[in-house]
């Protein structure tokens, strides 16, 4: 952006975060699901497009910046979403297979993203209804980290694994 336009831009992106504190609240069942992955032994990542400075104020006024500490930023990679590099990015680091990996999305883009570098897309039900979520490439749609569906999958995960 040029100068005037990257200002501007910048003061819009620190309102943001001056503003998430005293806003947000984490999905629910996310502590359940955290809990679920490092009691056996799973690693999580953070991918998003987002600016790394908005990533790390949104999981700090979430409380959830110590759990998921492996964050992937698109533009830090070689390609951001809807290329699957940023997915790619984070399974390395985390020493995941596709094929054992969930990705949860609340984005056409995201989904594209996670499911061309294999993994098993959730669409989260947010600012896109279930259909439009299937409709991009979701596997499945739920609507928090608490939906018996994702339970279900990570049942079935584990059974493949005993």
């Amino acid at each position: 952006f040029p100068g005037e336009d990257r200002a501007v831009l910048d003061r819009k992106e620190a309102m943001f975060r001056e503003t998430l504190a005293a806003s947000v609240e984490p999905v629910a069942g996310i502590h359940a699901l955290l809990d679920w992955a490092e009691a056996n032994g799973l690693g999580t990542a953070v991918v998003t497009n987002a600016p790394r400075a908005n990533a790390e104020a949104m999981l700090a006024a979430t409380g959830l910046a110590r759990r998921l500490a492996t964050v992937v930023v698109g533009d830090e990679c070689a390609r951001p979403k809807p290329d699957p590099a940023p997915y790619q990015a984070a399974m390395a680091a985390l020493g995941a297979t596709p094929s054992r990996s969930i990705a949860f999305e609340d984005s056409r883009s995201g989904i594209r993203a996670a499911r061309s570098a294999g993994a098993h897309v959730f669409g989260m039900a947010s600012s896109l209804t279930p259909g439009q979520l299937l409709q991009a490439g979701a596997h499945q749609t739920i609507r928090d980290f608490a939906d018996p569906a994702l339970w279900d999958r990570l049942a079935q995960l584990r059974s493949e694994v005993a």
